[in-house]
């Protein structure tokens, strides 16, 4: 049966994600306290005796090797340097991503922007054309060509030229 959590182990196996914890961390701390210092249980000769101190952290710590540390250094080291350039690479993306988005609003607005510009243009246009502008003439300002009788040449004063001289 699937999913009934019903599953047989073989015996004597661990459950646990990492298989041997539980031996890797008594042989760590069996390195760090000295043979003659690991704790045991007191057997009826060595009743008597007093129990094994536990050692200081400061006597642990003179026990680490130089080594031990430089390496420690080095990992917290490289740590950092990954951390920071997964940083760097979520922050390029997120830039990247911004940037994109901000091109595609550009050109949208300067897609609606020429669409405008054609068509004022084409008002323009419209409102330059000779047969326009005598309508508007017309029709709203109620303006009509005036009658031969109503034009009235004007003279031009003495002294000028009236021919093509300069002014």
């Amino acid at each position: 049966m699937r999913g009934s959590g019903n599953r047989r182990r073989p015996e004597g196996r661990s459950t646990s994600l990492l298989p041997g914890l539980r031996d890797r961390l008594a042989a760590w701390r069996n390195r760090l306290l000295a043979p003659e210092e690991t704790p045991s249980r007191p057997t009826p000769a060595t009743a008597q005796e007093p129990a094994a101190k536990r050692p200081s952290p400061s006597a642990i710590a003179a026990r680490t090797s130089p080594l031990t540390v430089i390496q420690l250094f080095w990992w917290t080291l490289t740590l950092g340097v990954v951390a920071g350039a997964f940083l760097y690479h979520l922050h390029v993306r997120y830039e990247g991503v911004r940037l994109g988005y901000a091109v595609s609003k550009a050109r949208a607005e300067t897609v609606r922007l020429l669409a405008e510009q054609r068509q004022l243009k084409l008002e323009l246009a419209t409102f330059k054309a000779p047969d326009r502008v005598q309508f508007e003439a017309r029709e709203r300002l109620g303006m009509q060509f005036p009658d031969h009788s109503r034009i009235r040449p004007v003279e031009a004063p003495r002294g000028t030229a009236t021919s093509g001289g300069a002014l």
